[in-house]
C-alpha cells in the first residue's frame, strides 16, 4: 500500500509546473521555427516546380522543331506552362528577393525571348533560322535556366535542412526537458514506460517492414524503382520494366525520371514526388503517362513510399502498375453509354 506524502505530492506538482512551462515557452520557439521551416519547404518546393515547367517548354520546343510548327495543342501547352512559371516566380517573390532569384528571372525571360523568336520563325517556314536560333540561343538560354535553377534550390534546400535540424533540436530538448523534470519523482515509472514504447516502436517497424517486404515480392510484376527526390534521379529500377515498356534497366541507372514522363504529367509526377520526400509512413498514389521504348506513352498507376531513413534503401519506392487495359475498358465503358444514350436523345 502507497503512503501518502503532502510534500512528495507538493514537489510533483512543482515538477508539473515547472515542466508546464517549459514546455509552453519552447512549444512558442519551436512554432516560430515551423513558420521558418515551412517557408524554406515552400521555396524549395516552388523551385523543383519552376524546373518542371522549364523542362515542360523544353519538351514542346523540341516537339515543335520535330514537327516543323507550333501547332494548336503545342500552342496551348505553351502557354500553360508560361503562365504555370509566372505564378510560380510570383509566389516566390512572396518569400524572398535577392540576387539569386533576380538572376534565375533574367536568364528565365532571355529564354522566353528566345523561344518566341524560334516559334515566329517557324510560322514564318524559316526551318534553317530557326535551327540556328535553336543552337545559338535557345540550348544555351535553357542550360544557364537550368543551372540557375540548381544552384537557387541547393541553397535553398541547405536553409531548409538547417532549419529543420533547429526544429529537431528545439523539439528533442523540450522533451528532454519535460523528462528529466516529471522523472525526478516518476523514475521507475518512466523507465517501465520507455522500456514498453520501445518494445510497441520496434514490434510496429518490423510488421510494416514484413508488409513492404511482402508487399514487393508480390507486387513482381509491376515495375519496381528508387528514387533519389532532389534532384528526382532515378538509382534502381526492376527487370520488370524490360518487359513491360521495353527499356534496360542499367540504362535507365542514374537518369532524370522526368525524361520518360509525358510533358503534361509533369506537374503531378512533381507534386507526387514531393509529397513522398516529406512525409514518413505515408502512401502515396498518382496516375502519369511513361514513354514506351518504342516511343509510346504508357498510362501507369505509381505508388509511393518514403524509404530515405533506410540504410539499405535511401530512397523514394516507386511501384509503377501498367493500368492501359483499365483505361482501355473505361474508354470503351465511356463510348458504350454514349451509344446507348445516342437513341434517348433522338427520341426527344
Amino acid at each position: 500500500m502507497e503512503i501518502f506524502d503532502p510534500q512528495v505530492s507538493d514537489k510533483r506538482w512543482l515538477v508539473w509546473t515547472l515542466a508546464f512551462i517549459i514546455t509552453l515557452c519552447a512549444i512558442g520557439g519551436i512554432l516560430t521555427l515551423h513558420r521558418w521551416s515551412d517557408a524554406s519547404h515552400r521555396i524549395v518546393e516552388l523551385l523543383s516546380e519552376i524546373e518542371s515547367q522549364a523542362n515542360r517548354l523544353s519538351a514542346i520546343e523540341w516537339e515543335a522543331m520535330s514537327r516543323k510548327g507550333l501547332h494548336p495543342e503545342l500552342r496551348h501547352a505553351h502557354r500553360q506552362a508560361s503562365n504555370q512559371l509566372d505564378r510560380d516566380f510570383n509566389e516566390l517573390n512572396q518569400y524572398v528577393e535577392d540576387q539569386t532569384l533576380w538572376q534565375m528571372r533574367r536568364v528565365y525571360g532571355a529564354y522566353v525571348q528566345a523561344m518566341d523568336e524560334e516559334f515566329r520563325l517557324l510560322d514564318s517556314q524559316r526551318f534553317a533560322d530557326a535551327m540556328r536560333v535553336d543552337d545559338e540561343k535557345v540550348d544555351g538560354a535553357y542550360v544557364a535556366l537550368i543551372e540557375s535553377i540548381g544552384r537557387a534550390r541547393d541553397r535553398f534546400t541547405a536553409s531548409s535542412s538547417s532549419t529543420l535540424l533547429a526544429v529537431d533540436v528545439g523539439s528533442a530538448s523540450v522533451l528532454i526537458l519535460a523528462a528529466i523534470s516529471v522523472g525526478l519523482l516518476l523514475a521507475r515509472y518512466e523507465r517501465l514506460q520507455r522500456v514498453r514504447q520501445v518494445l510497441v516502436v520496434e514490434q510496429k517497424a518490423l510488421r510494416r517492414s514484413e508488409e513492404r517486404f511482402r508487399s514487393l515480392v508480390h507486387n513482381t510484376s509491376e515495375i519496381i524503382a528508387i528514387l533519389d527526390p532532389l534532384p528526382p534521379t532515378i538509382t534502381f529500377v526492376s527487370e520488370s520494366i524490360r518487359r513491360i515498356l521495353g527499356h534496360r534497366p542499367e540504362e535507365l541507372v542514374g537518369r532524370d525520371i522526368f525524361s520518360f514522363i509525358h510533358p503534361s504529367d509533369a506537374t503531378a509526377m512533381q507534386s507526387f514526388l514531393a509529397s513522398c520526400a516529406y512525409n514518413v509512413g505515408a502512401t502515396y498514389t498518382t496516375e502519369v503517362r511513361i514513354r514506351h521504348s518504342n516511343g509510346d506513352w504508357s498510362p501507369v498507376e505509381a505508388l509511393g513510399d518514403n524509404r530515405l531513413n533506410d540504410a539499405a534503401v535511401r530512397g523514394i519506392v516507386v511501384n509503377f502498375r501498367d493500368i492501359s487495359e483499365r483505361k482501355r475498358f473505361e474508354e470503351d465503358l465511356e463510348q458504350l453509354q454514349i451509344d446507348l444514350d445516342l437513341p434517348d436523345r433522338k427520341l426527344h
